[in-house]
């Protein structure tokens, strides 16, 4: 093993640990300063479009893929969380592909 595998490796337990200890320095959301859970709430839609956009843009010409966004963003926000859109951008792309809108 060379040192810069080594590095790597620990590198990557420093931050897969300092996240997961997080909860536990931190146990109460609503002692965080409003500026830092303003912050936090954008993390769901931003792993929503982590899991679509790729996706959607790599499978479907361009017309179907923002009607695939923006559908996902409706159902987000009617139902915010992550199941809800995603299965709402997954049946769209497979019934875009299927009647070949794609």
């Amino acid at each position: 093993m060379n040192n810069a595998w080594i590095a790597t490796v620990a590198g990557m337990l420093v931050v897969t640990y300092s996240v997961r200890l997080v909860p536990f320095v931190i146990p109460r959301i609503d002692t965080l300063p409003r500026r830092l859970r303003r912050a936090l709430s954008y993390v769901p839609p931003a792993a929503l479009g982590a899991l679509i956009i790729p996706d959607a843009m790599e499978s479907l010409s361009l017309a179907p893929a923002v009607a695939a966004l923006a559908v996902s963003a409706l159902a987000y926000r009617l139902r915010p969380g992550i199941f809800v859109p995603v299965a709402a951008a997954v049946v769209f792309v497979a019934g875009a592909l299927f009647f070949g809108a794609a």
